[in-house]
């Protein structure tokens, strides 16, 4: 009896909202793990309200905002500037931010499926990491991102239908319109599934609505592209070499070319194989994990952002965790190296702030966690790569239904 009340699901929404409840109780508990909190919840949802109240007012949206505790400009997409349309201002940000971390937690939730409570133990771990905390805490507008793309990937979960991949064409040009990163999504279509008719049109309409999306945004998307100050928590190819002080194009290429050789050398070993067989798990799950790698991988080559990048790592849970079920040794090595990625800078946070230990950021910690991290993304792309492969071959040995 006890066992069936319990459920490893219901297990999970204990633990995470136990662990939510303690972080909005006590916030000084994000202070201790190294997050800053500025004394003011979904401080980033207030920054894209303040935004839309400055365009109201008149205001130059590009320049520092009088209207934003942090005087920040506006750094997103001008859709996010439709909001003010709807009457939403910044007295409307606890229920604005409150809505993007209900989405976000909602999607992920039904991400999440597990079956036994080690999965559920695991997966508490992620979701009260510091990336998910700090997301929710500052309401960022990538909980949306992932609340949109997760929906779209949600409706591919049993089937790959025409109409659910047309579902899906339209997140990722509405996740592009308001981030510009997802455009990157559409090419999960080509390694996860085979080229069906329905696939390959799907993935051209989607591909080229979200350059036209883009295109029409070409003069808003500078404004994102800027430099942060250097702190312990952040996610991005660039961290790893920051002291070079590498041009942003040199830093592109330098991270493409070495992704690219640990990819090609996984494929060579055989050691990141199945996202393209069918026998290895549901197609929904492989195109999930596809998507997120995808996002993962553009995001960390193309420079610098915050932890909360890691949020859309997720989507890659439930084809991992399969994989780790099956006794691979590359995918229980893929799910320690993700644990280390999100919690290393936490914890070392943690220790340092709760037990008064005097600490100065070393270069050695630097390397040790990026590389695993590097080596996370080198997998990543390995799967990737390994995937498309075979779904090209498959193509082209005439191996494809009749039909879509």
């Amino acid at each position: 009896m006890t066992n069936r009340l319990l459920t490893p699901f219901r297990l999970l929404l204990v633990l995470v909202a136990v662990g939510l409840c303690a972080t909005v109780l006590r916030p000084n508990l994000l202070a201790t793990m190294g997050l800053a909190f500025h004394r003011q919840w979904f401080l980033d949802s207030y920054a894209v309200l303040a935004a839309n109240d400055a365009a109201r007012t008149g205001l130059d949206i590009t320049e520092a905002n009088p209207l934003d505790p942090l005087n920040r400009p506006h750094r997103y997409s001008d859709w996010w500037l439709g909001l003010r349309h709807l009457g939403l201002t910044r007295e409307d940000n606890f229920l604005f931010g409150g809505l993007c971390g209900l989405a976000f937690l909602g999607v992920t939730l039904a991400t999440v499926r597990p079956r036994t409570y080690a999965e559920s133990a695991v997966l508490a771990v992620v979701l009260l990491s510091p990336p998910w905390l700090f997301g929710l805490q500052r309401a960022n507008n990538d909980l949306v991102i992932f609340a949109v793309l997760g929906a779209g990937l949600l409706a591919l979960r049993r089937t790959a239908t025409p109409l659910r991949l047309a579902a899906l064409g339209v997140a990722i040009v509405l996740a592009t319109g308001l981030k510009y990163f997802p455009i990157v999504a559409a090419a999960a279509l080509l390694v996860a599934l085979p080229w069906w008719k329905a696939v390959r049109w799907t993935f051209g309409l989607t591909l080229v609505t979200s350059l036209f999306v883009l295109w029409t945004e070409r003069n808003s998307i500078s404004r994102g592209v800027f430099e942060m100050p250097a702190t312990i928590f952040e996610f991005g190819a660039p961290v790893l070499w920051r002291d070079l002080a590498l041009g942003a194009k040199a830093m592109l290429a330098l991270a493409v070319t070495l992704l690219a050789a640990g990819a090609a050398l996984f494929v060579a070993r055989r050691w990141t194989t199945g996202l393209a067989d069918e026998a290895r798990g549901p197609a929904g799950e492989r195109l999930m994990f596809a998507v997120g790698a995808l996002i993962l991988l553009g995001c960390f080559a193309a420079g610098v952002s915050h932890i909360y990048r890691w949020v859309f790592s997720l989507w890659l849970w439930p084809w991992l965790w399969r994989e780790v079920a099956a006794h691979r040794g590359v995918a229980r090595g893929a799910l320690m190296l993700w644990l280390a990625s999100i919690w290393a800078d936490g914890l070392l946070c943690l220790v340092v702030n709760s037990t008064g230990a005097a600490y100065r950021p070393a270069l050695g910690w630097r390397v040790v966690t990026q590389s695993a991290t590097w080596v996370l993304m080198a997998l990543l792309a390995g799967w990737l790569l390994e995937g498309f492969i075979a779904q090209a071959r498959a193509w082209r040995a005439g191996d494809r239904p009749v039909s879509a």
